[in-house]
């Protein structure tokens, strides 16, 4: 009886019963994988710009620190020539 059921054609578009549920099956995954990829890159553009806001503030203090080195070391190796008396 329940094989009799499923070859039997529908209301919808005169499909059968089994095609319903593949074509449903199908379009959930569909719909699934969709979302999936919405989240991936939602979560991968937060990301990233937190990280570039990281980054870039890093970059700040590494470079404020390199050039307070770099003067502090080139005022101590050689007294500059304009502050030098003859």
């Amino acid at each position: 009886m329940l094989g009799y059921d499923l070859s039997k054609k529908t209301v919808i578009f005169e499909l059968h019963p089994w095609v319903l549920v593949g074509i449903c099956v199908g379009v959930t995954f569909i719909l699934f994988l969709f979302l999936i990829s919405l989240w991936i890159t939602y979560k991968r553009s937060t990301t990233s710009s937190s990280w570039k806001h990281i980054i870039s503030k890093i970059s700040k203090e590494i470079q404020e620190v390199q050039a307070g080195s770099v003067f502090s070391l080139s005022t101590e190796a050689e007294p500059s020539p304009l502050t030098t008396k003859h």
